[in-house]
């Protein structure tokens, strides 16, 4: 009889265990599957893209100069034309990081839609209409200055919104944005 009444005050207690075990592995598998979102999530930058993705797009991308012939572009000279072609390509992919990583693509689409800031599909290139009623041509010095001084020349219909904190980018970074804005025909 003894050995009945253990059995009986020993099961309660083992369910007590498996209970306790089964709480914990479910616990520590819900902190697993939380680790693995995170970890997964560590590389998307504030666009939403994996920076690993935008290199391969941009790889995958023909340059504009490899369809008519190839010709070849460089680094351009500050104030220059950054002109796609070999190495504008790479130019163009670097300003398509730049606009990714600091946030560009917030404001500003690559596909035409109007959100925060002028889009940057068509723009190189376009006659701009400015708030003050005039308009400017978006060539290399128009949008030099929109990126270094946003509050120079507003183009109309938007607000004086954009940060001030791209005054001191090199001469390379504003010529890689160029680059990279004059891709989005």
């Amino acid at each position: 009889m003894p050995q009945f009444g253990r059995q009986i005050s020993g099961r309660p207690a083992r369910r007590q265990v498996y209970r306790s075990l089964l709480h914990a592995l479910s616990t520590f598998g819900l902190l697993a599957l939380i680790t693995v979102v995170v970890a997964a999530c560590a590389g998307v930058n504030d666009s939403g893209s994996h920076p690993d993705f935008i290199e391969t797009q941009a790889a995958s991308q023909p340059a504009e100069g490899d369809e008519h012939g190839g010709e070849e572009g460089g680094t351009p000279e500050p104030g220059g034309e950054a002109s796609p072609g070999a190495g504008g390509e790479d130019l163009a992919a670097t300003g398509q990081e730049l606009a990714a990583s600091n946030g560009c693509t917030a404001c500003h689409s690559m596909d035409g839609t109007a959100i925060l800031g002028p889009t940057w599909q068509g723009l190189y290139g376009s006659e701009v209409p400015l708030a003050d009623g005039s308009t400017v041509t978006a060539d290399d010095a128009y949008i030099a200055e929109s990126i270094r001084d946003p509050s120079a020349q507003i183009h109309e219909g938007f607000q004086d919104l954009m940060p001030k904190t791209f005054g001191d980018w090199s001469d390379e970074q504003v010529n890689a944005i160029i680059a990279y804005i004059q891709t989005l025909e």
